[in-house]
């Protein structure tokens, strides 16, 4: 009985473990899909600045 119980919670704290690491990973991709667009529109800007700044 006890044994049954303790597996049920081993299966749960995997799952919550699961959980965790996928929105991780997500949250992992968002943050370098933001860096990438962060870099991206930099790079623009800094171009828009080099067009339009002071020869």
């Amino acid at each position: 009985m006890v044994h049954s119980t303790r597996k049920k919670e081993r299966s749960t704290y995997v799952g919550i473990l699961f959980a965790a690491k996928t929105r991780y990973t997500g949250y992992l991709r968002y943050l370098s899909w933001l860096n990438i667009e962060c870099t991206e529109n930099a790079n623009r800007l800094a171009s828009l600045v080099d067009q339009t700044g002071p020869r």
